[in-house]
């Protein structure tokens, strides 16, 4: 007898991290990908800075930006630059939009900054996706 092995493909980083940058734009926030830049070649992004610095629209508050690290899976190499920022608070790493979402809230609670002062998108986002679209999934 013949075992079949199906072999689930896991989606490369730059999958996961389109998938995460749609979901975060579609909550209202403003997305700046550092990755890009170097991906390009530029020699002027420090180790350890996220993949992603995710601005937080805040009515009658702060200018909040969030930094976000993106890994295929939680398995994914975190080099020692990250691992330092990560115990320090600085970023969150992510791998779904699902928990880039749960990040920005929970970032966004310990600054005390209340969802009526965000508006309600973020929710509505994560409520969309706790229905099965997958419209934002790689």
């Amino acid at each position: 007898m013949r075992v079949l092995q199906i072999r689930i493909p896991v989606p490369k980083e730059h999958e996961v991290q389109a998938a995460i940058v749609d979901a975060l734009r579609l909550a209202g926030c403003t997305v700046r990908e550092t990755t890009a830049y170097r991906q390009k070649g530029s020699s002027g992004v420090d180790k350890g800075i996220p993949d992603l610095l995710v601005y937080v629209p805040v009515q009658d508050g702060p200018k909040v930006y969030i930094g976000l690290e993106v890994k295929r899976n939680h398995d994914a190499r975190v080099t020692p630059e990250q691992k330092a920022a990560i115990a320090n608070g600085e970023y969150s790493i992510v791998t779904t939009p699902e928990e880039a979402l749960r990040a920005i809230e929970k970032e966004l609670w310990n600054m005390c900054i209340l969802p009526s002062q965000r508006g309600d998108r973020i929710a509505n986002v994560l409520a969309g996706l706790a229905e099965g679209s997958t419209h934002y999934r790689p």
